[in-house]
């Protein structure tokens, strides 16, 4: 099954909240080459660029914090030094995610840019520049798409049709309330449908500049990494207690179960043999690992999974440092993350040991070009595309409405 691969105009789910205003607005903000920019879509751009820009200011704060934390006890050695770091932590204790817009878009904010440099931002300036950098890869994508000849299946519509009203449905009173019509979902559904496709239209075997089935191969065997993966919980899952000693009980039932796997895949030197020699070895120590915390074990409680780890689902779930040790895992290794809460267990395989290159082209294509294309459409949609958007429109939509959230009493 094809999984969604972006989701570039978004940073937060649609689930949660997006933003409009009470007055008349107008229908449409202008163009960017030759695709219109609703009021809608504008909103939807701005709220997510405002959405990132929170993001960058929670970090931040969170930061600062740690390092005013470590370095206290130096600071404290002289009063100057010490009053610093007191107006330091001050600062670093600040709420952004309660302010309102209007104050939030008055702060100077420091934001790593995607190149890696560091800048500092009035949040206002950001916000707008965020918001044309969306505008601009929304509008990229649907020209893109149009140019090479793309057509959403009726299946894709259908999909993309549900997931609006879906996302509707769970929040259509805060929806009304800012002027945020279904409509406007329904065609960000269709723009990252589209986005989507454009890989297999661009990179696809009769695409615009296709990559061979040899280079997917290569890819697929080398850098792809799939895995297999079990996760056990460290807590009793009865009273939902955690206890140390239990947990590192559990911990070390689960790390007799990867070095079972190791000998056990040193020892029969088939790669085929991967996931039964993971799952023999699970099945013997992981019952132990249950029963340290009180939990029930049964034959039907092992739950091995597969999955393609892309970049996007280890930046979403692991630190840095967990996604190095998952990246650095061969094809048949083993390794165990203890994520406080659970324990996560996982074997590295092949992909093409089991399934054929037709049924992971898509998946191939989306963790190898990818970021490429992404790039392209940012520069296409930044370079190419003629901005005539309306400046006095845009401002009969400013930031500064954003609404957060509802009254509990209203959101439902």
């Amino acid at each position: 099954m094809k999984k969604r691969l972006f989701s570039a105009l978004t940073v937060l789910a649609l689930a949660f909240t997006l933003v409009g205003c009470n007055i008349s607005t107008p229908s449409a903000v202008g163009k960017i080459g030759d695709v219109e920019i609703s009021s809608g879509m504008y909103l939807l751009c701005q709220y997510q660029a405002y959405s990132k820009a929170q993001s960058a200011a929670s970090s931040q704060s969170t930061a600062s914090s740690s390092d005013t934390s470590s370095s206290s006890a130096a600071s404290s050695a002289a009063s100057g030094s010490a009053s610093a770091a007191s107006s330091e932590a001050a600062a670093s204790s600040v709420d952004y995610s309660s302010m309102s817009a209007k104050k939030f878009l008055g702060q100077t904010i420091t934001v790593t840019e995607d190149d890696g440099t560091v800048k500092d931002w009035l949040v206002s300036d950001y916000v707008a520049s965020e918001t044309l950098k969306n505008l601009q890869y929304y509008a990229a994508v649907k020209t893109r798409f149009a140019a090479l000849g793309g057509e959403l299946t009726e299946d894709e519509i259908s999909t993309a049709d549900s997931n609006a009203q879906s996302i509707w449905d769970n929040n259509s009173k805060l929806y009304a309330k800012n002027g945020f019509n279904l409509a406007t979902i329904k065609e960000y559904e269709y723009a990252m449908t589209m986005a989507d496709d454009l890989l297999t239209l661009v990179y696809g075997a009769s695409g615009e500049t296709p990559v061979s089935d040899a280079d997917l191969t290569d890819y697929a065997e080398n850098d792809l990494l799939y895995v297999y993966y079990a996760s056990v919980p460290l807590y009793n899952t009865t009273s939902y207690s955690v206890d140390a000693d239990k947990s590192a009980a559990a911990l070390q039932a689960c790390q007799a179960a990867i070095d079972e796997y190791s000998e056990l895949a040193a020892g029969s030197g088939s790669a085929s043999k991967v996931y039964d020699n993971f799952y023999t070895a699970l099945g013997n120590h992981l019952p132990d690992a249950y029963t340290a915390l009180g939990n029930t074990y049964t034959s039907d409680t092992l739950s091995v999974s597969s999955e393609f780890l892309t970049d996007s689902t280890l930046s979403g779930y692991y630190s840095d440092a967990q996604t190095e040790q998952l990246k650095a895992l061969a094809v048949g290794e083993a390794t165990l993350i203890d994520s406080s809460y659970s324990c996560e267990l996982f074997v590295r395989d092949d992909p093409l040991a089991s399934q054929t290159l037709d049924d992971i082209r898509d998946t191939v294509l989306a963790d190898m070009k990818g970021d490429e294309l992404k790039s392209s459409l940012d520069a296409y949609g930044a370079e190419t595309l003629t901005n005539s958007l309306d400046s006095a429109a845009m401002k009969k939509l400013p930031a500064s409405r954003i609404v957060l959230s509802l009254p509990s009493s209203s959101a439902a």
